[in-house]
């Protein structure tokens, strides 16, 4: 099967520390057909140079050979992008935009998805290669009943929601939030299998870590500071992370993503490890993509993103048929109030 052409729209930080790793390993099954941003420029990645065309100069031709346009800009710039692609043929190629997909006060603009050939979130936290293993333990039954989990500045946002629901393969139900002493914001997420999720912000990789709760003990990436707990830990090789252990699961990492994973401090935990990760969980989101299986679903990205948005601003968000992207009329509901609020 032939690579499928990707075109990347974007140069920022997302776009040279992740996507382009991830685009021009070998084993992506994609060849990087060109980049487009604002103004023109070249920009490095690693040990490569790569050029940027100007995106407002993009035609019809330069699409020709396209099979897939990752979006990567900023969020108040997405509609624009997305109507500029969908005036060139927008059946004929897929789309994969970077996270929270729209802004809330965008959502009329949700239908311009559906004229693409597919469109599919670039949400690679749902892909980070500790999540095979932690849940293979969970399975095995080596926690015992697992009641949840805790994020302790380990992840954040619609980023977190996300992960939460890819670990425990659920829904979310209902969330809420709650600013505590020293700037510290508690979020909780219940979702649909019973369990709950704890996200402590703000995020800090470097200090941050994660829990994993059940009735026969605790599974965590800090077990310093969680007493009796199970480890989840990097597996090393030369002092680089070629995968990663869940109490007695294991998990492996191909030669191209022990690639993306090089450059942390041997001591590193997983959570510190979260830019190398990342890579890693986009590079299996585009391999997901090139063996026809797809990328995180559109719909899933708008979930996450409306429930942070409700918790952010009301603190506190419960899944009805008004509120939940799930909905068609809460769908319409956003769709209309979108369109009140853009006039």
């Amino acid at each position: 099967m032939s690579a499928r052409r990707v075109l990347v729209i974007g140069s920022g930080k997302r776009v040279c520390e992740t996507a382009l790793p991830a685009i021009t390993s070998m084993s992506s099954g994609c060849e990087l057909s060109g980049i487009r941003a604002r103004t023109s420029k070249r920009i490095e990645c690693k040990d490569a140079c790569f050029s940027v065309g100007e995106f407002a100069k993009l035609a019809e031709r330069d699409l020709e050979h396209v099979d897939l346009v990752y979006v990567a800009v900023g969020k108040s710039a997405v509609p624009e992008v997305l109507g500029k692609l969908a005036e060139f043929g927008p059946e004929r190629f897929d789309v994969l935009l970077d996270t929270p997909v729209l802004q809330f006060r965008h959502f009329r603009y949700v239908p311009l998805l559906e004229r693409f050939r597919n469109a599919w979130v670039a949400e690679d936290c749902t892909e980070l290669p500790w999540i095979d293993p932690v849940r293979v333990a969970i399975a095995h039954g080596e926690l015992g009943e697992v009641s949840g989990a805790r994020f302790v500045r380990s992840a954040y946002g619609y980023h977190a929601i996300a992960t939460a629901k890819r670990l425990f393969a659920a829904e979310i139900t209902s969330a809420s939030r709650k600013v505590k002493a020293h700037a510290t914001v508690e979020r909780e997420l219940h979702l649909s299998d019973k369990r709950s999720v704890l996200v402590i912000e703000p995020r800090d990789y470097a200090t941050g870590h994660l829990v994993i709760e059940g009735t026969l003990g605790r599974l965590t990436d800090a077990p310093e500071r969680e007493s009796k707990a199970l480890p989840l830990m990097p597996l090393l090789e030369h002092n680089e992370c070629v995968g990663f252990r869940a109490g007695a699961s294991t998990s492996w990492l191909d030669e191209d993503e022990t690639l993306l994973m090089l450059g942390d401090e041997p001591s590193a935990r997983v959570t510190a490890r979260m830019a190398g990760m990342k890579r890693v969980g986009f590079l299996r989101l585009l391999r997901s993509i090139s063996a026809g299986r797809g990328g995180y679903p559109i719909r899933e990205g708008l979930d996450d993103m409306l429930i942070d948005y409700m918790v952010g601003k009301f603190g506190r968000w419960i899944a009805t048929p008004l509120t939940s992207v799930r909905s068609a009329p809460a769908r319409a509901l956003f769709s209309s109030v979108s369109r009140i609020a853009g006039r």
